[in-house]
């Protein structure tokens, strides 16, 4: 049979074709329970075929009717005897459904999600593993490394000597990453991002050795690279040398690096600025466009971009493995100052 027909008191039909014969029994009922009318379904021999008719109105108008165009003798059961779909499975059905659904659309919003932590490796999984690494000093929020008791130090005297020395190392180090993502094909995106340091630490040297910086002072002999810049830009490269794949490992170390400059660095630099320089601000702590809101932000795009392309998960599990030594390796710098 074909139950499809058009009427002002059903507006959305479906068509379905069973076909039947001697012995068969066909049902039809209606289900109350749907939230804009009556929903009208079918059956075979106990089996439910479907809905035809949903969110029928004016069901009071309707009345049962069978045509056929051959000679056959019916039995019509209203109730009489227990029917042979049972009518109770509707609303196991309907709850089964609602379940499924909400399995389905739960299913959905955890698959959204991962997809979106997928496509943010940084914010979603680089800064997170970074942030643990501070002590609750540090990143109140964030920090999870414990902290450690200290013997009392000795009144903090940074020398305009060793801060020269820091700075020396950290463009040894700014020049291993910018010749890096020079040679390599795949860091083109990381060129020229505005992040780059070793102009403005030229610059700088080179007024601390000349006297200029700050102005008036004494001139002072620019010392070789020092063992901590030294050993740090020797392991970067060997870490990108070859036609092979990039280590995932690298990306960890240029984001840690470029990084913490942006927000610890700047805070060692006013420091600085304050205690050696008379207030005048170098330029390695200074960017032609808005660190925090420019230049950050297109830097992490490109990162969870090239990631998103290139990584299984397990390297980028080797990307975030590496967090700790970039702390240590970039961190030994600052033993200059120290």
């Amino acid at each position: 049979f074909s139950p499809l027909f058009s009427s002002p008191l059903c507006p959305f039909s479906v068509e379905i074709r069973e076909p039947f014969g001697v012995g068969d029994v066909v049902g039809c009922g209606m289900d109350y329970g749907g939230p804009d009318g009556v929903d009208i379904f079918f059956t075979k021999n106990g089996r439910f075929l479907g809905t035809c008719f949903s969110n029928v109105q004016g069901v009071e108008a309707l009345y049962p009717t069978i045509g056929l165009d051959a000679a056959f003798t019916l039995k019509v059961n209203f109730g009489d005897e227990p029917f042979m779909y049972d009518v109770g499975s509707i609303a196991i059905a309907k709850a089964n459904a609602a379940a499924d659904a909400a399995d389905a659309a739960a299913a959905d919003v955890a698959a959204r999600r991962q997809a979106k932590k997928d496509s943010k490796f940084v914010s979603a999984e680089m800064r997170p593993t970074a942030m643990k690494l501070h002590t609750r000093s540090q990143a109140p929020k964030e920090g999870q490394k414990e902290e450690t008791k200290e013997a009392p130090m000795m009144k903090w005297e940074p020398t305009r000597e060793g801060y020269l020395q820091f700075l020396v190392d950290s463009r040894h180090v700014y020049t291993a990453l910018e010749e890096i993502c020079a040679s390599r094909p795949e860091l083109e995106p990381f060129r020229d991002t505005g992040l780059e340091r070793v102009a403005a630490l030229n610059t700088d040297i080179e007024g601390m050795a000349s006297g200029a910086i700050p102005a008036g002072s004494d001139p002072i002999p620019v010392p070789d690279v020092g063992e901590p810049g030294s050993t740090y830009a020797a392991f970067l490269r060997d870490m990108a040398d070859g036609e092979g794949k990039l280590a995932p490992e690298f990306i960890c170390h240029y984001y840690n690096f470029y990084f913490a400059h942006s927000a610890g660095g700047r805070m060692i630099g006013r420091k600085m600025s304050e205690m050696l320089l008379d207030g005048h601000e170098l330029e390695f702590y200074q960017w032609k466009d808005d660190v925090k809101e420019v230049l950050l932000p297109a830097v992490a795009d490109d990162i969870d971009k090239y990631v998103l392309e290139n990584w299984t998960r397990e390297q980028k599990d080797l990307c975030l493995g590496e967090t700790a030594k970039s702390f240590q390796m970039g961190g030994a710098l600052l033993s200059h100052i120290k």
